[in-house]
């Protein structure tokens, strides 16, 4: 994959001066959100139960995928990447089916993430 990103920015005159520790960064943390969401599968929450009852919670993965959703974006805006390049490089889902950040989103804001 590194590989294929620095040809990518080559390619578009980008890579001069580049700090490979970020393409470094960029392909840990999309390995990070891959490895999140595949653990995670379908349950963007979890059931906790004590004495006093039980309580529904985002699961933490949701958390450590939506960290690295955020790094990644971070990461490939400092080395140019629009997310048309990102698609290209095949670095994030295109479509918008189960467990992508748009999925997720639109259950956010339709409340329906915790039912």
């Amino acid at each position: 994959m590194k590989e294929q990103i620095i040809e990518f920015l080559k390619g578009q005159n980008m890579y001069e001066g580049v700090d490979e520790t970020i393409i470094d960064e960029l392909i840990k943390n999309i390995n990070i959100a891959s490895e999140a969401l595949d653990e995670m599968g379908s349950n963007y929450t979890i059931e906790s139960v004590t004495a006093a009852g039980s309580s529904t919670k985002v699961n933490p993965l949701f958390t450590v995928y939506n960290a690295a959703l955020k790094n990644i974006q971070t990461l490939s805006t400092k080395l140019g990447l629009t997310p048309q390049d990102r698609a290209k490089l095949k670095l994030v889902k295109e479509d918008d089916g189960p467990g992508t950040e748009l999925e997720m989103k639109g259950k956010l804001k339709q409340g329906k993430l915790f039912n």
